[in-house]
Formats: structure tokens, sequence, C-alpha cells
């Protein structure tokens, strides 16, 4: 890709090729492609074209920046996923922690079955559940957009 870049700004450059002028307009100087006045001075340019040895440098410096950014993007991809690994262990403690708090203001009328004085309470119950399971759920689907991520830039080795 960056040596074909390379070729088509070298053949563009040869291609385009044109005159340039220095211009001095009340004390102000100007480049462009037309003389302005009888004073305006022709720049000469000088094209350099690369050695083969330049381009192949360039290339191998490149390729390796490449490199060294897919791995920078894994390596934080996975940090990433630590930290969200880390998020859903602090969600099931705070959830659990919110839940039994609210379960303790329960009895047990047996089967596994509760019941409460307050009807507020269960709905209560129920909603930490739904909103439990929302979060783990949103937590994972960046997990695994993570490692789709990670699997894609490991494949590009």
């Amino acid at each position: 890709m960056s040596r074909l870049l390379l070729l088509i700004s070298l053949c563009f450059g040869l291609a385009v090729q044109a005159d340039i002028y220095k211009c001095h307009d009340n004390g102000q100087v100007h480049y462009q492609d037309k003389p302005c006045n009888a004073q305006s001075e022709k720049v000469e340019t000088k094209l350099h074209q690369p050695s083969k040895q330049d381009i192949e440098q360039q290339n191998k410096l490149t390729a390796a920046y490449n490199e060294n950014s897919r791995i920078y993007q894994i390596n934080m991809l996975k940090q990433e996923n630590r930290a969200l690994q880390k998020q859903k262990i602090a969600l099931e403690k705070e959830n659990k922690a919110r839940y039994d708090e609210l379960q303790n203001q329960t009895y047990d009328v047996g089967n596994g079955m509760i019941a409460t004085r307050d009807p507020a309470l269960l709905k209560n119950m129920r909603g930490i559940v739904k909103q439990h399971v929302q979060q783990l759920k949103s937590l994972q689907q960046e997990i695994d957009n993570n490692k789709r991520q990670i699997k894609a830039l490991s494949a590009q080795q």
C-alpha cells in the first residue's frame, strides 16, 4: 500500500511540474505559478528521486510502525477487557449486597417462596435483578467486541 502511494506520488509530481515564481507585493512575498510583475523571480525547483535503498528503508520503518501499532492496539484491548471483567465482579458484589439488603426485609413462607408486608419491596428486588442482567449483558458485549477486534488484529500478522 505504501509503495503504491509512493509511486503514485512520484509519478504525479513529475506530471504536474510547473514553474514557480516569487513575487514581492507591498513588502509581502507570494509564490504562484505565473509571474505577477516584471520583478518576479523564477524559483528553481529540484526533484529528488529517492534511491531503492531509501524506499526499502522507509518501507521497513513503515512495516515496523504498523506492527508496533497493531501490538499496541491488541494490548490496549486486552487491558480494557481486564478492566471490564473487574467491573463485572464489582457489579456482582454491589448488586448482591443490594439484593440481600432487600431480602432481609422479607420472610420465608416455605417452598422457596418469600413474602413481605411492603409490596414495593418485591418490585424493587425484581428491578435489581433486571438491571443487573442488563448491565452484565452490556459489559459482556463490550468484552466480546474487543475479543473480535483482538482476533482480527492477531490475524493480520
